[in-house]
């Protein structure tokens, strides 16, 4: 017999695998109570409607891939391994699939997910900037420098997010250091 109720996170960790991997079409409630061995109910208590789900989907997935990384990097004194470290964690994390691209497109019709990610791209930006600058760099050309990385990173992975090769790491972080030295 399922459960009546499944605590939300479950719910937000299995959303975020299954809109990863084939967008909105992949929030079905039924299949995944079923997967869950829960009642549909349980997902209505937490979420009310699937544009509610897909909000809190995106804002889960922002603290849990950000705040991380963040209290990582911070750890490291000497600003070129900060940096270093922002890169390696940033290229190496491909378990996100094409949850980027599905958000994107789920974004050109829903203003709160479009919101958020722009949240997300400037929080990012932000944050790189200021790394970049405890390198040398002034203020205007850091924040410069981390629009051009952030873009870089969202080709590269779009590239090489199915690819297990820490050499195309290394490349891309190589690369990187034709433009923003440390």
């Amino acid at each position: 017999m399922p459960a009546l109720k499944i605590d939300k996170t479950k719910w937000l960790k299995l959303g975020i695998e299954y809109f990863s991997t084939i967008g909105k079409q992949g929030i079905n409630v039924e299949q995944m109570a079923k997967k869950l061995n829960c009642n549909k109910s349980s997902f209505y208590h937490h979420f009310k409607t699937k544009k509610n789900f897909l909000n809190e989907i995106i804002q889960y997935w922002y603290n849990k891939s950000m705040e991380p990384i963040i209290t990582e990097i911070d750890s490291i004194r000497d600003p070129k391994l900060r940096f270093e470290r922002f890169l390696i964690l940033g290229f190496r994390d491909k378990s996100r699939k094409d949850l980027m691209f599905y958000l994107r497109k789920e974004s050109e019709t829903n203003s709160n997910l479009k919101q958020l990610l722009n949240e997300f791209k400037k929080t990012r930006i932000i944050y790189g900037s200021q790394l970049i600058q405890k390198l040398g760099y002034s203020e205007s050309e850091a924040i410069q420098k981390a629009e051009t990385l952030y873009l870089f990173y969202i080709g590269w992975y779009e590239i090489n997010k199915s690819s297990n090769n820490d050499k195309d790491i290394d490349d891309a972080i190589d690369l990187i250091k034709t433009f923003i030295k440390f």
